[in-house]
């Protein structure tokens, strides 16, 4: 039971670090929109986007389990969306045309 998913930030081909939910795999890619349009003014600022991220993907949440941050993929339900944040990109589509995509860039 959940809806488990990750969020794969990359430094580095060598530097990863994923984002882990328990409960909103399905909506990650709504998360990512709606933390790169948050954090538009920190796209060059990878530790201030991590945080934008997870805050984004936690929504305040401040249990203590649900989330999670770990150096590989947690149990997941979904595709995981790479997050480069050395080339701003989301999947290889700039961080610009996957955050303000209209219609949303399907996943």
């Amino acid at each position: 039971m959940g809806d488990r998913g990750n969020i794969r930030l990359r430094y580095s081909k060598e530097r990863e670090v994923y984002f882990y939910t328990h409960w909103r795999g399905s909506e990650i890619p709504d998360i990512l929109r709606e933390a790169l349009c948050r954090g538009k003014n920190r796209w060059s600022d990878a530790p201030y986007l991590a945080r934008i991220i997870f805050d984004t993907l936690t929504d305040g949440d401040r249990e203590l389990t649900g989330f999670g941050i770990d150096v590989q993929e947690g149990d997941n339900e979904h595709r995981v969306p790479t997050v480069d944040l050395e080339n701003r990109t989301v999947d290889g589509v700039p961080f610009e045309s996957y955050a303000y995509a209209s219609p949303p860039i399907p996943q």
